[in-house]
């Protein structure tokens, strides 16, 4: 670690008598929490060793016939890491203090061992060893005698003295480890002088070796409580280091988020408003009719990539979602013809699609046919593509069907029988079928042929760049396509038979056949809906305002259209007029008009629950994903809109909420429950940007 680091990491930590403890609290806490583990086990090995090693010393010597205190010296020692490690197990958090007091018991357990030892090795030589020596001087010379055996005792109490010395270091070392705090300063104290101590008072070991000892380990120590102190020093910079860089990580990532959302608003807005400029304009075109039909298909074609690009930066957070392996998938009822033609809107593709609603993840399904239609173009013949788009459905095959298509054998099978759902009524007729989409083009002669191995190097990121393809291309957008297809459980293939490259999405699906006839029956009733409806709107954007003022006029049959939020004064003007004469309000939810004269939608909604305003309460916003359209709900919004759904659309469902809303809420408006069919009333369907983007058919 660089002396910069650990100077910055100093400045946050106290002195080295306060040992080296962080100025903030709970930054200790976290630096605690964090080598707690690490202290457990190192306790943990610690204990080990010393067992380990007492009974291994014993089973050495078990030959020799020593007495009972030589075996009995090393029952302390074990006691104690018994006792250590059941303690730093069941209690962790006081692991430091634990081992602490441990290690101060070991060494005092090593200092009373020194005594035994030396009384029985004395007694040994005495008695075995030096046995005739010791007779034969006391027979003839008893002052020699007792030389020999103050020889013998002290050279064995400075031996035993020695080895007990050396095998206090492990003590001293995982001190060291666990780190610089009160309890193990105050261990490394106690550690030499409580040795010492018991030494002394030992008869068998001489002053003079329990001095020098005493004071050979107290050197040892006052190393070892350094090196101790540059370890905990060492490791706190360290924790600091990488909290703070953790730290100015978050705050980066929150920046960037923060830069994202901006942008991403401001985009999807700006997108917004020239989509609406674009529409408005066709419409006026179109009405005089003295203009190229060129020009119209191309400005189609414009508003219509302007609405793709929106919805992919409304569903960038899903795409984020899905690199990292975390998207779950969403099941959804959608109408396959509808959303086929979504896809292709503005672009020269043949269509092929049936008219049912099946229940997919349109996000993925969108994302990976996007990417498959635009390769198409890219990729295929520069002067006619022949882009072809194909939506399919076909029963599944009974056991035996497939056992005879396949050859398979008896008993194997690859696809399962048709399951239908039981129940009564039209709603009821829902049956797993195998939806199979196709987007084929024609070759472009200049590109190579596509293999099988030349698939797989692509989805792996390893395919070979050829003369005409870019430098930069890294086929990111097949690999996600790949990727997208994984997640819902679908296959995804990309083959090439003679002149034309098919791409085939396939997998299995629930298709409910009723639900185009209640859709039909629903768009019926919905002609009948009341006219001449209040509806005001407040949105900072003049296109935007335009644009609803335009559409809301024409597509739900009423003048009745006020538009709000040319400045910051026209938002109080907005709650009082809806609150007393308004039937639907539609918000916008970033009202900013410079400085600190922006307003949320929410705050406006708020205000209007607070007030008890009765009617369909709409936001629509360019800001609609899953976090977004909670926020709205909990302030009290009925429905949400995106900005990048067709303003005919929109309408469509804010007719479907206002007809339940008023029929399930307002006893004054039980007349509209007479102009409607119960098929009406039961096919609801929600804004499809919220999370609960969820038909219903109840029968």
């Amino acid at each position: 670690m660089s002396s910069s680091s650990i100077l910055s990491a100093t400045t946050a930590m106290r002195s080295f008598w306060q040992h080296y403890r962080f100025k903030d609290c709970q930054l200790e806490t976290k630096f605690k929490d964090r080598y707690q583990q690490l202290v457990v086990r190192a306790a943990q090995v610690w204990c080990l060793f010393q067992i380990l090693g007492q009974i291994l010393s014993v089973v050495v010597w078990l030959s020799r016939s020593f007495e009972a205190g030589y075996y009995w010296s090393h029952m302390p020692l074990v006691l104690i890491a018994l006792i250590c490690v059941a303690s730093v197990t069941f209690a962790p958090k006081y692991a430091t203090e634990i081992i602490s007091v441990a290690a101060v018991l070991a060494v005092m357990s090593q200092g009373f061992s020194v005594h035994l030892l030396t009384s029985a090795i004395i007694h040994d030589a005495e008695a075995n060893s030096l046995k005739n020596v010791f007779e034969v001087l006391k027979a003839t010379n008893l002052t020699a005698a007792d030389e020999l055996q103050q020889y013998v005792g002290r050279k064995t109490a400075a031996s035993i003295t020695d080895g007990q010395c050396a095998l206090s270091f492990p003590q001293v070392l995982v001190l060291a480890y666990v780190g610089f705090s009160k309890s193990t300063s105050l261990a490394l104290i106690l550690m030499p002088l409580v040795f010492g101590i018991v030494l002394w008072a030992s008869p068998l070991v001489p002053n003079d070796v329990a001095l020098s000892r005493g004071i050979v380990c107290l050197i040892c120590t006052i190393f070892f409580a350094k090196l101790c102190a540059r370890h905990s020093l060492l490791s706190r910079c360290s924790f600091y280091s990488e909290r703070s860089f953790e730290t100015a990580l978050k705050v980066a990532v929150q920046a960037s988020r923060k830069a994202d959302s901006i942008l991403n608003h401001k985009l999807k807005n700006n997108m917004a408003d020239a989509v609406g400029d674009i529409d408005m304009f066709i419409e006026d075109v179109e009405k005089v009719g003295n203009v190229n039909p060129q020009l119209v298909v191309q400005l189609k074609q414009a508003g219509a990539s302007l609405r793709r690009g929106m919805k992919s930066c409304r569903h960038r957070q899903v795409y984020l979602q899905l690199v990292v392996n975390n998207y779950k998938p969403s099941l959804q009822p959608v109408h396959l013809q509808k959303f086929a033609m979504e896809l292709t809107t503005g672009r020269h593709v043949r269509l092929f699609a049936e008219d049912v609603l099946v229940m997919i993840d349109p996000v993925l399904c969108e994302l990976i046919l996007d990417n498959l239609i635009s390769n198409a173009f890219a990729h295929g013949h520069p002067i006619n593509p022949n882009v072809e788009f194909r939506a399919m459905l076909r029963p599944m095959m009974t056991a035996e069907e497939d056992r005879r298509q396949n050859n398979y054998a008896p008993g194997e099978t690859g696809s399962s029988d048709p399951i239908v759902l039981d129940g009564k009524g039209p709603c009821s007729s829902q049956q797993i079928m195998r939806l199979t989409l196709l987007v084929s083009n024609a070759k472009n002669p200049a590109r190579p042929e596509v293999t099988e191995d030349y698939v797989k190097d692509v989805v792996s990121g390893k395919a070979v760049k050829g003369p005409s393809t870019s430098a930069m291309s890294d086929h990111i957008g097949l690999q996600h396509s790949f990727m997208a297809a994984d997640t819902l459980g679908m296959t995804l293939s990309l083959k090439q038979r003679a002149q034309r490259v098919t791409a085939k999405l396939e997998g299995d699906v629930i298709m409910t056949h009723a639900g185009t006839a209640v859709r039909q029956s629903a768009e019926a009733d919905l002609q009948a809906w009341p006219e001449n409806l209040k509806i005001y709107c407040i949105d900072d954007s003049a296109p935007a305002r335009r644009l609803l003022f335009h559409n809301l006029t024409k597509w739900a049959a009423t003048p009745n259209v006020r538009t709000y939020g040319q400045n910051e004064g026209e938002a109080v003007r907005f709650i009082e007029d809806t609150v007393n004469d308004a039937d639907i309000a539609i918000l916008d939810q970033h009202l900013e008009y410079g400085g600190e004269a922006n307003i949320l939608g929410t705050d406006l909604v708020a205000e209007l629950v607070a007030r008890r305003f009765e009617g369909l309460i709409c936001m629509r916003s360019a800001n609609v994903a899953d976090e977004d359209v909670r926020a709205y709900k909990t302030a009290g919004a009925h429905c949400v809109f995106g900005k990048d759904i067709l303003m005919k659309d929109m309408v469509r469902q804010m007719k479907q909420d206002y007809l339940q809303r008023s029929f399930m809420t307002t006893p004054a408006s039980v007349h509209l429950a007479d102009s409607l069919s119960s098929e009406a009333l039961q096919f609801v369907v929600s804004s499809p940007n919220t999370a609960d983007n969820i038909a219903v058919f109840e029968c």
